[in-house]
């Protein structure tokens, strides 16, 4: 894709109640998220991975890095809620380790592990496959397809058109409006269109897409 400014971060992080919008009320499960009284309820509401995980992993350790967060929401059961969390996307026998000491895609799935742990049932994921090699991408995919199947709402921002496949529905900004809204199942009556708005699609996505089905 272009390198281009399309809102998708912004917007990303405005859902999530990270930034405030500039005009407008956003309501997540009919929670204002400019409303500070309701900041705790917001935070157990939904929840946001970045793309480099780096700048969301304040602790080395693994355990004291997810159990700040329960202990600043005042949540309870944390030990329970870390050991299933960290199950969820294959990290428990991980608990003790150093964060800074694994790869880029297991200190993703920490990341996620600590917005599961929060239980938390809406999930943004800002592009969280840029910076990983193949086999972290993949990973990533799996444990989001899983996510949703067991009743997670995701909104996933991303330039890899293979990752619009777990989408149930689609919708492409441009300078930070919506210029197209579509369900996935009609993506090959818009491919025309992504490829006009620079989004690339590789020559086998027909029948990638035939697979997927």
């Amino acid at each position: 894709m272009e390198k281009m400014a399309r809102g998708k971060s912004t917007l990303a992080r405005i859902i999530a109640g990270i930034t405030k919008p500039t005009s407008g009320v956003v309501l997540v499960n009919d929670i204002d998220t400019e409303n500070k009284a309701e900041f705790k309820t917001l935070r157990r509401t939904i929840g946001i991975v970045f793309q480099n995980p780096d700048t969301q992993i304040i602790f080395n350790n693994v355990h004291d890095d997810i159990i700040f967060a329960l202990d600043n929401l005042e949540l309870d059961n944390k030990e329970e809620r870390i050991e299933k969390a960290l199950k969820e996307v294959g990290m428990e026998k991980y608990i003790n380790c150093e964060a800074f000491d694994l790869s880029l895609g297991q200190k993703q799935r920490i990341t996620i592990a600590g917005v599961l742990s929060i239980g938390t049932k809406i999930i943004v994921l800002d592009e969280p496959t840029a910076m990983l090699d193949p086999q972290g991408k993949e990973d990533i995919r799996k444990i989001v397809k899983q996510l949703k199947e067991k009743g997670f709402t995701i909104v996933y921002v991303t330039n890899i058109i293979e990752e619009v496949l777990i989408a149930d529905r689609v919708i492409v900004l441009e300078k930070g409006k919506v210029t197209k809204e579509f369900f996935t199942k009609e993506i090959l009556e818009n491919i025309e269109f992504l490829k006009e708005n620079g989004i690339a699609v590789p020559r086998y996505f027909k029948s990638m897409i035939e697979v997927n089905e």
